[in-house]
């Protein structure tokens, strides 16, 4: 028994391996944590971005940049145009300034980010039919605060931590696991769109559930993604139709 045991271990590791080999063929720099459970069976997959599709950022981000007196303005889906300082209503703040920000946001706060709303709930009952992958834009000197984050939330499902370009890391998860990618996630545009570019046959699912978002998609009065959800449950009920 301790044998196969071994065998299988041994076959895992191979696998982990020769997967992480590939993901940084698409992106060199990217961070990755795998749960050996997606080598288990031949369940298809589910990406999911992180931020406001499974833990809660904007919200604490917006109460962190209060402090530094700037505020939030939802003009649209790029972060580095929504934010002005106090007192300058007809600039949004420069990149630089707003990246530093950012990181010290992240340095302070990304250990302890809250889940978003019943995403705990419903990403354990899909993932008895799905494999769950968490796919983060995040700097990498991040991931393992991110990965222990989640793990304390019972989310211990495979991270991979990426600078930008989702779609070329979606389509090594596809490549490697023959074309078992089923649903991408996200509540960005772009990153829908980039991901359809590379994966044509993967369903994007533009995942619209902070306040913030709606107003944006109601001012941009567009549709993204093959599929629009409010929430995981509403996510759920669509794809069992």
């Amino acid at each position: 028994m301790i044998h196969n045991q071994q065998i299988v271990s041994d076959e895992y590791a191979q696998q982990q391996e020769q997967l992480i080999r590939c993901l940084k063929k698409s992106c060199p720099h990217l961070q990755v944590t795998i749960n050996p459970n997606i080598f288990e069976s031949k369940k298809p997959f589910i990406v999911s971005d992180v931020d406001d599709v499974i833990l809660d950022f904007l919200n604490p981000f917006v109460v962190f940049m209060q402090s530094w007196n700037c505020k939030y303005v939802p003009n649209g889906y790029d972060l580095y145009k929504n934010f002005y300082f106090d007192n300058e209503e007809d600039k949004p703040l420069d990149t630089m300034t707003l990246t530093t920000l950012l990181h010290a946001f992240f340095a302070k706060y990304v250990y302890n980010l809250a889940l978003l709303g019943d995403a705990k709930e419903y990403i354990n009952i899909l993932s008895q039919d799905y494999h769950i992958i968490f796919l983060t834009l995040l700097p990498p000197e991040y991931h393992d605060i991110r990965r222990r984050n989640l793990s304390n939330l019972g989310l211990s499902h495979t991270l991979l931590s990426i600078r930008n370009n989702k779609g070329p890391v979606v389509k090594a998860i596809n490549d490697f696991f023959a074309n078992r990618v089923h649903y991408f996630v996200d509540d960005k545009p772009s990153n829908l769109s980039n991901v359809s570019l590379y994966n044509p046959d993967v369903k994007t699912v533009h995942f619209v559930k902070q306040m913030y978002e709606k107003i944006i998609l109601e001012k941009l009065n567009k549709h993204f993604g093959t599929i629009t959800v409010n929430n995981w449950q509403n996510f759920m009920d669509d794809i069992k139709k």
